[in-house]
């Protein structure tokens, strides 16, 4: 095996940042992301289930304030 000296490879990152839910874990205070809705948070491993409902209700909420004549 041979080891050339040089520039060294680029990583490339793949975002897709319509998918992600951004979460910040009520328990622990800890910002993250995931992509779909439900998950474990990294650091305290408290599922989220009660708090992504929460933040839906919401989103329907400033939706349906947003339907003419809504109010």
């Amino acid at each position: 095996m041979k080891v050339r000296a040089g520039a060294p490879l680029l990583v490339r990152y793949y975002r897709e940042r319509e998918l992600e839910t951004k979460i910040t874990c009520v328990n622990c205070t800890l910002q993250f992301a995931v992509y779909g809705v439900f998950a474990d948070c990294p650091d305290c491993a408290v599922h989220n289930s009660l708090q992504t409902l929460q933040m839906n209700l919401d989103l329907t909420r400033r939706q349906l304030d947003l339907l003419p004549g809504s109010k």
